[in-house]
C-alpha cells in the first residue's frame, strides 16, 4: 500500500499497519519510508513558500530557526503482532498510534495547528493505555521553522501539562518562578530532541527516521543529542517544561513518544516503550528444562529463566510456543522436544511475470542459450511434480499459443516443495 500524506507519510503508514495488526488481519507488517530529492522544481516551490532554510541547516527549537533543509533517506521497520512476536528479539514495543487532520486554517494549508496536534497525541496515549507522565523522551517533528516549532511545543505543552500551562513569566514570583502551572504540578524538563537537527528533514520518511533514532536510544541506553542548538525563544523550553538534549547522555530506557506532521495538516503520533521491562518480562516465551537438552549454549542461556518441571509431560509450558506448534510454525526450528530435527519443508516462489510481454518472448533465448534452457527445464521439472499440466519448456515452443488464457496467468504465487526434491 502506498501512502502519501506528505511529511507524515511513513508514520501514518506505521499507524495503519498497527491497526491491521490489532484487528488480527495480519501477523507482520513491513513499513518503509523513502525520501529522494530528484526533482529540483520542488526546491523552487518550497522556497517560494519560504519553507526552506537559506543556510541549508535545520535549527530545531533554536532562535536561529529559519526554515528546514531537505534531505534524503530510506528506512524500514518490521512490526509483529504480540501473538507471534518473541520479545527477546524485539527492539521496542509500539504501545499506540493515532492520526488526525487539522483541516481548514485561516493562515493557509502549510500552517500547523498545535491544538489539533495536541488532540491527536491525547488519542494516541489513550489508545496505548500509557500515562503521558511516564514519557522519558519526546522525539519532536522539530523542522526548525518559526511557526512549526512554536505550534508543536505549544501542543506538546497541553498534552503534558494541561491546557492552562502557560509557563512562568520572566522575573515572576512565587509558584510561577518555581516552574509550576495551575494545579501545582511542577514542570519536569522532559528531554526533547529532533533527528532533523542531525540529518535534515527527510520529509515523507521523517517519521520512521524518528522511530529509528528512538530504537537506537532504547537499544544503547543513551539519549542522542540535538545538533546546532544554542539558544531559544520558546517559552516551553525556557520555563523548564522541556529540555533540549545537547550531549550524549546515559539513559534508563522508558516510554518515548514521536510526533510527525504533514504538509496539508495530517498529524501522526506514536508511543513506544522498551520491548522487555518489569511488566512484560513474565511474557517471554519459556521452555521447560527437558526441552533445553541439545540446544547450543547461547540458546540455553537465552531460556535460562524457564520455570521448573511441572505436569506438562515435556510439552511446551508456554502458550506462545504451544500456539507455534499448533500452527506448524515450529517446523523450521532445529531443536524441538529436546532433539535436533531436520526442517520438514522449504518454500519455492513461482512468479508469473508482470510488465511488457509479447508473443514468443524468450523463445530465441531458450533455443540459443544452453544455460538458460537448462535452468528453465530444471524448474519445469519441479513444476510438473506439482501439476503435470504445467510444461514450462513447452511454452517457449508454443509460439502465440502461450498467450492463451490458460497460460497467461499462473494463478499460483507459491508452492511448498519438499526438501527431497532438492529445489534449492
Amino acid at each position: 500500500m502506498a501512502i502519501d500524506t506528505a511529511c507524515s507519510s511513513s508514520l501514518v503508514a506505521l499507524h495503519m499497519a498497527q491497526a491491521d495488526l490489532k484487528a488480527g488481519l495480519i501477523d507482520r507488517a513491513v513499513v518503509s519510508g523513502l525520501s529522494l530529492t530528484l526533482d529540483p522544481r520542488k526546491n523552487a516551490i518550497f522556497n517560494a513558500f519560504t519553507m526552506l532554510s537559506p543556510t541549508g541547516e535545520c535549527y530545531s527549537f533554536d532562535e536561529r530557526a529559519n526554515g528546514y533543509c531537505r534531505s534524503e533517506g530510506v528506512v524500514t521497520v518490521v512490526l509483529e503482532a504480540a501473538r507471534v512476536c518473541n520479545p527477546c528479539r524485539a527492539l521496542a514495543k509500539l504501545h499506540g498510534t493515532s492520526v488526525n487532520s487539522d483541516g481548514y486554517k485561516e493562515k493557509g494549508i502549510t500552517f500547523p495547528s498545535g491544538q489539533d496536534q495536541c488532540a491527536n497525541a491525547r488519542i494516541a496515549f489513550a489508545s496505548a493505555g500509557v500515562d503521558p507522565a511516564s514519557i522519558k523522551f519526546v522525539e519532536a517533528h522539530g523542522t526548525g521553522t518559526v511557526a512549526g516549532d512554536k505550534q508543536e511545543l505549544d501542543g506538546l505543552s497541553r498534552v503534558f501539562y494541561g491546557d492552562a500551562a502557560t509557563g512562568p513569566e520572566p522575573g515572576g514570583q512565587g509558584d510561577e518562578a518555581a516552574g509550576l502551572r495551575e494545579g501545582g504540578r511542577a514542570f519536569s524538563a522532559i528531554p526533547l530532541g529532533s533527528v532533523k537537527s542531525a540529518m535534515g528533514h527527510a520529509e515523507g520518511a521523517s517519521g520512521l527516521m524518528s522511530v529509528a533514532k528512538c530504537l537506537c536510544m532504547l537499544e544503547r541506553k543513551v539519549l542522542l543529542p540535538n545538533q546546532r542548538y544554542a539558544t531559544t525563544k520558546h517559552a516551553p523550553i525556557l520555563d523548564g517544561r522541556f529540555r533540549v538534549v545537547t550531549s550524549l547522555e546515559p539513559w534508563e530506557p522508558g516510554n518515548v513518544c514521536i510526533s510527525n506532521y504533514g504538509f496539508g495538516g495530517t498529524n501522526a503520533f506514536a508511543v513506544l516503550g522498551p520491548a522487555i521491562d518489569a511488566t512484560t518480562t513474565s511474557s517471554i516465551p519459556q521452555l521447560q528444562p527437558p526441552l533445553l537438552a541439545g540446544l547450543p549454549p547461547q540458546a540455553a542461556l537465552r531460556f535460562s529463566n524457564a520455570p521448573g518441571p511441572d505436569a506438562t509431560g515435556g510439552k511446551p509450558a508456554n502458550k506462545w510456543f504451544a500456539n507455534q506448534v499448533a500452527l506448524g510454525n515450529d517446523k523450521p526450528f532445529k531443536c524441538r522436544g529436546g532433539k535436533k530435527v531436520k526442517p520438514m519443508a522449504k518454500v519455492a516462489f513461482v512468479y508469473g511475470g508482470q510488465g511488457s510481454q509479447w508473443p514468443c518472448m524468450g523463445q530465441k533465448l531458450y533455443r540459443e542459450s544452453p544455460a538458460f534452457k537448462a535452468c528453465v527445464d530444471r524448474l519445469g521439472t519441479h513444476l510438473k511434480e506439482v501439476d503435470a499440466s504445467l510444461d514450462l519448456g513447452a511454452l517457449f515452443e508454443a509460439g502465440d499459443k502461450w498467450m492463451d488464457k490458460q497460460y497467461t496467468v499462473l494463478g499460483i504465487t507459491a508452492y511448498q516443495v519438499w526438501e527431497e526434491r532438492n529445489v534449492f
